[in-house]
């Protein structure tokens, strides 16, 4: 028989003898969103308790790239240290609650569950036309290796129907709300709209930008693994009034190939990115310059032998 865990409303909870789920651990994730973009740090930073239980508090921290517009050509700005409210976990044996609204839990993670199992994962809600509770059932358990790790997974499945937006048939998920199918009891999982809670979820054919934030570098006690080949906590992308004033230019520009760098000044090296800030080239050479073969726009940072920088976009065609 299968076991259905529901939401409950929870009582005194007593701490199991092993860690908490997120017990000295530090999530790095990278996000991007309408206009902005960048990363947030998740902290194990104590413990407190309310409404009767034990929670691990984590500091949520970070920094956010915000576009002036919607052109590529539109400055990208680097804003100040973001601080955002602090998330609250409990675990109760193999089970992980979030605290909602500040005020109540709910199971957000069963651990324990098998091939079959179910569990709710967030309230009840008829957000945006949904009619089913949100409930998963487990369909895979497995091994994946991450970063050299062999890490657990459970793979789960939502309440599917057939919904039509106009005349065009959708098969889709019918809960309010989703969770990433893959889920890990090491570290949880690797995609979110809000961290650590269950994703909204439409069933009435509304289109609705999240911000999507993306696991990039997970630690604690036991366990270090990155998911990316860049720093954890890396944002390429500063204020302009933090370059000092360099007479530099990139040509041409647009280009359909290579670009050259014009400049008075002695060049240290040159670095290419992308606009979602992966360093995609680092070179000493200031002429013939290869660009990556895709068109597009890309950040080309110089530099310069005196510790100035200079930041240049270009386009190629």
């Amino acid at each position: 028989m299968k076991k259905l865990l529901l939401l409950v409303l929870l009582f005194p909870l007593t701490v199991s003898a092993q860690h908490e789920f997120g017990y000295h651990a530090t999530w790095y994730f990278s996000y991007g969103g309408i206009g902005e973009f960048g990363y947030k740090k998740v902290s194990h930073i104590g413990d407190t308790t309310m409404l009767g239980m034990h929670w691990l508090e984590f500091e949520v921290t970070g920094l956010r790239a915000i576009k002036t517009g919607p052109n590529p050509n539109d400055v990208v700005v680097l804003d100040s240290s973001k601080f955002y409210s602090p998330i609250f976990l409990a675990t109760r044996n193999d089970s992980v609650f979030r605290l909602w609204d500040n005020n109540t839990p709910y199971l957000l993670y069963d651990f324990s569950a098998q091939l079959g199992d179910e569990w709710q994962f967030a309230p009840d809600d008829s957000f945006a036309g949904c009619d089913s509770l949100p409930i998963v059932t487990v369909n895979k358990i497995g091994v994946d290796t991450i970063d050299g790790h062999p890490m657990d997974f459970m793979h789960v499945l939502f309440p599917m129907d057939t919904v039509y937006y106009g005349s065009t048939p959708f098969y889709q998920p019918m809960s309010n709300a989703t969770l990433n199918p893959k889920v890990y009891p090491q570290f949880g999982g690797v995609l979110y709209v809000s961290l650590f809670q269950a994703e909204p979820n439409t069933c009435d054919g509304r289109i609705v930008d999240w911000t999507y934030h993306t696991l990039s570098c997970f630690s604690n006690d036991s366990l270090s693994i990155s998911l990316t080949n860049q720093p954890c906590d890396f944002v390429p992308f500063i204020s302009v009034d933090e370059y000092e004033a360099v007479n530099f230019e990139v040509y041409p520009n647009p280009t359909n190939d290579l670009i050259s760098l014009k400049t008075d000044e002695e060049v240290k090296n040159v670095e290419v990115y992308s606009l979602e800030g992966q360093k995609l080239l680092e070179t000493k050479n200031t002429e013939s310059i290869q660009l990556p073969s895709s068109s597009g726009m890309y950040l080309i940072i110089v530099w310069m032998e005196d510790g100035k920088k200079a930041m240049s976009k270009v386009i190629k065609e």
